[in-house]
């Protein structure tokens, strides 16, 4: 199993943090143009919750290529506890479902005239001799589009301020 953690600052209020994760242009140039994904479908949105179909583009190691399949995707379930400032989430993968759990919170904290958004996620892949692969391979993929994710939505923050 493996746990995760970050911690980003962005220029904004609460409310407008939540306003744009839940914008639908914004998830789409985040998840197709920003991070490379192949696919992504919104299926289902309300005020507070979302579930989303995602084919992100990865590059697996061979056993895990024949494992998975050339395309894996995921549903992301996700709900929001506004009071809390809380968004938790599960993604649940197109093959192997009873075997992976991944799930997460995400905390959004007023921050000295920003929010503080604070990541907390698990990783389990209880599959015989290649759980252990499985679960560095998606913290390398998850860390690589942390890394990615923040500066677009810096951006796009600073874009929609005027």
């Amino acid at each position: 199993m493996r746990r995760l953690e970050r911690e980003t600052r962005f220029d904004c209020d609460p409310d407008r943090f939540w306003a744009m994760f839940f914008d639908r242009e914004f998830n789409r140039q985040l998840y197709l143009d920003a991070l490379g994904f192949l696919e992504i479908e919104v299926l289902e949105q309300t005020e507070t919750s979302r579930r989303m179909r995602a084919v992100p583009q990865v590059e697996l190691p061979g056993p895990l290529v024949r494992l998975f399949g050339a395309r894996f995707g995921y549903e992301e379930q996700g709900e929001l506890d506004r009071k809390k400032g809380e968004w938790r989430w599960r993604a649940i993968p197109n093959t192997l479902t009873d075997k992976i759990d991944t799930t997460g919170v995400m905390r959004i904290a007023p921050d000295s005239g920003g929010v503080r958004r604070t990541d907390e996620l698990t990783i389990e892949a209880r599959v015989f001799a290649v759980g252990g692969l499985i679960e560095a391979t998606s913290e390398k993929q998850l860390r690589a589009l942390w890394a990615k994710e923040a500066p677009f939505t810096q951006r796009w923050l600073a874009r929609s301020i005027r």
